[in-house]
């Protein structure tokens, strides 16, 4: 696992990326499509380090449209600038494996994907707080797709430090595309890294497990989850912001876990799951009205009350 101490003073301002990722996620969001696309294709221009991002962005959105033949082309396009995505999963070939050229970006991504997993591994960020350190900490876990900057800038560490807490990010070593990695699929393993990251932690800083706190956005929340019915860690509590369905939940009874299952409205599938895990650990489920599967701007304002709760 590849450690990242980050020592006070921090610069934890947000990203210009993450200002026009945002305005794209606003577009989406009004149906307005075409400029959606335009100001993406703005970004690949000038932000090309951010590019798996822009063009997973934009073959979704031609996806979205039912246009297969402009998203093969974006993943055309994507491929030599050596960027790849699984086109295994459904989610990204629906309605484009009719094309003569599926198959062979199919092999052709596989291939390249292949090969860097072999040089994959998990990154833990840890900062530390620039005033007193109050002796907790909240350990984030991406989403599937995302990295360890991508979800800083989404879920920013920022507010948490100025209250003592420290904050570490953990990114799994299991890729999914160029520069985005995954939780899913990989439970076993993944439980094994949330573990490990748990003792370098406590290496580092010289607190029991029972002092952090286990946060995760879609299947960060997932393999959270799952890390703690299986009994790998114990951590303070658990925040999973939209976990979805599958099955990750074990069996390991932990009511000294309290679980709180952030849900939006627009999400759907984590009823067999959350039937699973309430016998196991006490649950709390916070519905957020308006959202779909994405995380709250003031995100702090929902996660900083429970870390101020007294253990």
């Amino acid at each position: 696992m590849k450690f990242i101490l980050n020592q006070p003073p921090h610069n934890l301002e947000i990203s210009s990326y993450r200002i026009l990722d945002k305005q794209v996620d606003d577009l989406v969001g009004e149906g307005r499509y075409d400029e959606a696309l335009d100001l993406l294709n703005q970004m690949k221009q000038t932000m090309p380090d951010r590019n798996a991002e822009n063009y997973g962005y934009c073959a979704w959105v031609y996806n979205k449209l039912n246009q297969p033949d402009k998203e093969m082309a974006e993943l055309l396009e994507a491929a030599g600038k050596n960027i790849f995505f699984p086109m295994h999963n459904e989610g990204y070939y629906q309605g484009i494996k009719q094309l003569p050229a599926f198959a062979a970006l199919r092999q052709q991504a596989e291939q390249a994907l292949n090969k860097l997993r072999k040089n994959t591994e998990s990154e833990l960020k840890l900062y530390m707080p620039t005033a007193r350190f109050n002796g907790e900490i909240l350990l984030i876990l991406h989403g599937d797709g995302q990295l360890n900057e991508s979800i800083a800038e989404l879920w920013p560490a920022s507010p948490y430090l100025a209250s003592g807490f420290a904050v570490a990010y953990l990114q799994s070593p299991q890729l999914f595309c160029t520069d985005g990695y995954f939780w899913t699929g990989h439970y076993p393993q993944n439980r094994q890294v949330i573990k490990q990251a748990f003792e370098l932690i406590k290496q580092h800083i010289n607190i029991d497990e029972n002092n952090v706190t286990l946060a995760g956005f879609s299947g960060g929340a997932m393999v959270s989850i799952s890390a703690i019915t299986h009994g790998i860690v114990q951590p303070k509590q658990v925040l999973a912001f939209m976990p979805h369905e599958g099955d990750f939940v074990g069996n390991v009874t932990c009511k000294d876990i309290p679980t709180t299952i952030f849900r939006a409205e627009f999400d759907t599938g984590i009823e067999v799951p959350l039937a699973a895990l309430e016998p196991l650990t006490p649950t709390k489920e916070i519905f957020l009205k308006g959202f779909d599967h994405t995380l709250p701007e003031d995100i702090a304002s929902y996660v900083l009350p429970y870390l101020q709760q007294p253990n």
